[in-house]
């Protein structure tokens, strides 16, 4: 009993001996785990700041190439004629193998005692974009004016001294068209336009029954609204070859060619008549596509 006292005493102080030093590696390598942990730990954080810096990058560089991308297809939308900018560009109202039909009224600017008051129509067609043909056909209402109220008011007989006035004409010309373009009205909208010019020979009526060649040249331009629809405008110049009886007989010398002598007999020779008609009016090109 004693010895089995004496061991168990001996057993229990040995074990609180070596008791301490146990705590104390623990304690030891439960630093160094620790260190380990936090060395391990530091790296990785570090690691996983690098990696968010790639993936910042990245993302950086993904935003520039959608931006390039978005800015490229910008570029490759389409824009319609009517909406690009104002330059020089194709025809937005090409006219070739298209039918021009115009109403117009004008008037003739130099006939210095009477009105000459033209309605009328013309049929136009352009076989090419820069060349046609056209043909004209009007009705002259001519009124006097007041100069000839004076004129027999000093002692004179107007019929003596104006001309027969025009009744109507009809000719056919070649119409070169050499300019094509448009400009800016009000800084907002976009007109276009092309100029024209013409030349042929019309046959012209005079009110005494008489008819009389009259070669011609002229200009014009259309001001157009749409693909059908424009607003043209014509400055015509007639040289009408008439032998015409109504002017002074008292005139003497190349004035009185063709002119009636006191005796009743007309004069030989042909009297040169310039007629300049400006008109304007609404022509419809057909189709309208």
């Amino acid at each position: 009993m004693n010895s089995l006292k004496t061991m168990t005493i001996g057993i229990f102080a040995t074990f609180l001996i070596l008791l301490p030093f146990s705590a104390i590696a623990q304690d030891e390598g439960g630093e160094d785990y620790g260190e380990e942990m936090d060395e391990n730990v530091g790296e990785d954080m570090d690691a996983s700041m690098e990696d968010l810096g790639i993936a910042e990058e990245e993302e950086v560089v993904e935003e520039e190439s959608a931006t390039s991308e978005t800015r490229s297809k910008r570029k490759e939308v389409t824009i319609p004629l009517e909406k690009k900018a104002k330059v020089v560009q194709k025809k937005l109202y090409p006219q070739v193998m298209k039918h021009e039909v115009n109403v117009f009224s004008g008037i003739n600017a130099l006939d210095g005692l009477t009105w000459n008051l033209a309605v009328g129509g013309r049929y136009n067609f352009r076989f090419h974009e820069m060349f046609g043909v056209q043909a004209t056909g009007a009705y002259v209402q001519s009124f006097d004016k007041d100069l000839l109220s004076t004129i027999e008011e000093g002692g004179l007989d107007a019929e003596n001294v104006k001309n027969s006035p025009l009744s109507w004409w009809g000719g056919a010309d070649f119409v070169w068209y050499p300019m094509y373009g448009k400009f800016a009205l009000l800084s907002s909208i976009i007109a276009h336009y092309d100029l024209g010019i013409y030349a042929g020979a019309s046959a012209m009526g005079l009110d005494n029954g008489d008819i009389h060649p009259a070669p011609e040249v002229g200009m014009m331009t259309n001001l157009y609204f749409n693909r059908w629809l424009s607003l043209r405008v014509d400055v015509t110049y007639y040289a009408l070859l008439a032998e015409d009886d109504t002017r002074d007989p008292a005139t003497q010398g190349e004035q009185n060619i063709g002119s009636m002598i006191s005796s009743g007999e007309k004069r030989g020779g042909t009297l040169l008549r310039n007629v300049l008609f400006g008109t304007v009016g609404l022509s419809f090109h057909l189709p309208p596509n």
